[in-house]
């Protein structure tokens, strides 16, 4: 029988077991987890900080998400702001309140989720804090690193090109399929529950020294494509025209969407959680930026270009252009 949290006969069993899973040895850390406070020296470059809270049945689903997976989805999509950056991760701390009916070993499972990805990008969890839930599980992850030219999503320009790094409504395609257990859709279901980090593309652009004069703003796709791209545009009152034909949509989310006669378009531009980077590329910087990508067996799909509109528009197949203004994206303060 599994041990629940509020019945451990000691706590400090539970804490042995987890630095256990937890322990590494970053070459910046002084005082490692485990103490009163973690310490490090301090980074060479600027300092990087991104924090995101995840609570059950608003951001995942115990019925479909197992403990693994919401370990790795709850780093992923602070690693995930890092990449949109440009930046570099070292130090993770993640706080969880959890019911009483969680066991130990689905703790440990978590933990081990998120170690699997932290290990890929010598990431290492630090410390946090477990406290009791009376109600769903709560967790907040907060990532440390650094970086030496951040790129922000206040840069673009009139003319730039819009760059996508890959699929986009896949990972609602994939929370679909699992809702309806429709696990065919294998590719899908794994863009939802375990989403990849960009970090390989930042790594790109670190490689060659890529900054904003290159690319003049960057930001992760995480809440559905036009409510990104409202970030992207709002500050110079700038608009975009999206080409239809161009935007890139997995064959999970074609084959799923015809068989549920929805549009995959409308999942690429409200869906959300795909986690590819959004790029504003001047124009004398495209086929560079496209060389760079293409030698790197990476993604770079130029998707649509900003103007002066202050509006977004969609170019359909057939030729016409289709105004895009009410919203209907992610958002957790909807009326």
């Amino acid at each position: 029988m599994q041990n629940k949290l509020n019945r451990l006969p000691k706590e400090l069993n539970l804490v042995k077991n987890l630095k256990k899973v937890l322990k590494r040895h970053h070459p910046r850390t002084v005082v490692p987890l485990g103490d009163d406070a973690f310490v490090f020296k301090s980074f060479s470059e600027k300092t990087v900080v991104a924090q995101d809270l995840l609570i059950e049945d608003v951001h995942f689903k115990r019925s479909y998400s197992n403990s693994a997976d919401l370990g790795h989805k709850s780093l992923a999509v602070n690693l995930s702001d890092f990449a949109a950056m440009g930046a570099k991760p070292h130090f993770v701390h993640v706080s969880l309140a959890l019911p009483n009916d969680i066991s130990e070993d689905w703790l440990l499972s978590y933990y081990s989720g998120m170690t699997s990805l932290a290990d890929s990008y010598q990431v290492e969890v630090v410390g946090g804090d477990l406290s009791l839930s009376p109600g769903p599980i709560m967790i907040d992850v907060n990532v440390i690193g650094e970086v030496a030219h951040p790129i922000t999503r206040h840069g673009a320009q009139d003319g730039d090109w819009l760059a996508v790094t890959g699929s986009l409504g896949t990972s609602h395609a994939g929370m679909l399929a699992l809702q309806k257990e429709l696990y065919i859709y294998a590719e899908a279901t794994q863009k939802h529950l375990r989403p990849n980090p960009r970090l390989d593309v930042a790594a790109i652009l670190n490689k060659h020294n890529l900054n904003t004069e290159t690319v003049h703003a960057m930001m992760d796709c995480s809440d559905g494509l036009v409510n990104d791209l409202f970030h992207l545009t709002r500050e110079f009152e700038l608009g975009v025209e999206l080409t239809e034909a161009e935007i890139p949509i997995s064959s999970d989310a074609r084959h799923l969407a015809a068989s549920l006669k929805q549009s995959p378009i409308d999942w690429a531009l409200w869906g959300g959680e795909d986690y590819e980077l959004l790029l504003a590329i001047p124009p004398n910087k495209k086929d560079e930026l496209k060389y760079i990508f293409e030698n790197a067996n990476l993604d770079l799909l130029f998707i649509g270009k900003f103007n002066t509109t202050g509006s977004l528009a969609l170019q359909k197949i057939d030729g016409s252009l289709e105004s895009i203004k009410e919203f209907q994206g992610w958002s957790h303060f909807r009326e």
